[in-house]
């Protein structure tokens, strides 16, 4: 039912959905202030996105949130840049957007151009759509699917002392009797997919580290079960699950 794209997005052919996330526009600003010189990318990732809706030919794009990047505020570039790169992608798309940590008062800027969710996330018939860092409203427990971003997926590698990182995607099963236990009802979640950054600027954590503590209540409660995430990359590549890794 949901495909994963090589271009670090998924679509639900059922809804004609299509689904990215961590855009965090604006991080070039960030890089910027540590010392290195990025030119803004927010017209290459709008072209990406304008790319993908014509190849899916979707009628709505669903952004699992950390929408823009700076978090206690707005920058000028992301001030200037939103509007236009929102106000373009909702003349050939219904936009739904996902506030994430990233996005506290973002619906001033983009109401105009979309439907912005709070935190909890929504739910479109049987797939929850989420950014992860806040536990879901207790109506995405009737939906089957439960799709997240926030952790910025990738595996590593290493080989005779060099190592590596590459962009994943975790599809893991749920723990529907800890959510049950949590909501005090019955849920038909019971298993949910891990998205890449959208921007690659953005980073990644390789979730197969020793060192690796996931983040998020539906981590912390053992609610996902990631050790048993089935992990792909971005080309389609199926690795093996994540405690084998």
């Amino acid at each position: 039912m949901i495909r994963f794209l090589t271009d670090r997005a998924a679509y639900i052919r059922e809804y004609r959905m299509l689904v990215v996330s961590d855009l965090h526009l604006g991080i070039e600003y960030d890089i910027q202030r540590s010392g290195i010189t990025i030119p803004s990318q927010t017209s290459v990732l709008k072209e990406r996105l304008n790319k993908l809706i014509r190849q899916t030919k979707a009628k709505s794009l669903v952004i699992l949130g950390d929408i823009k990047n700076e978090i206690t505020g707005t920058t000028w570039q992301e001030k200037r840049e939103l509007p236009e790169f929102f106000g373009d992608l909702s003349k050939k798309v219904k936009l739904h957007l996902v506030k994430g940590n990233h996005d506290g008062d973002i619906e001033r800027v983009l109401s105009k151009y979309a439907i912005v969710y709070d935190p909890v996330g929504f739910r479109y018939k049987d797939v929850s759509f989420s950014h992860g860092h806040a536990w879901p409203s207790k109506d995405q427990l009737r939906a089957k699917y439960f799709l997240m971003g926030h952790v910025h997926p990738a595996v590593e590698f290493s080989s005779s002392g060099c190592r590596m990182k590459e962009s994943c995607w975790a599809r893991f099963p749920i723990n529907k009797k800890g959510l049950e236990r949590k909501y005090k009802t019955k849920t038909e979640l019971s298993e949910g997919v891990l998205f890449p950054t959208f921007n690659t600027l953005a980073g990644s954590i390789a979730i197969n580290s020793k060192n690796f503590r996931p983040d998020g209540p539906m981590f912390k409660n053992k609610i996902i079960k990631w050790k048993k995430s089935e992990i792909y990359l971005l080309d389609g590549t199926f690795l093996g699950k994540l405690e084998d890794l």
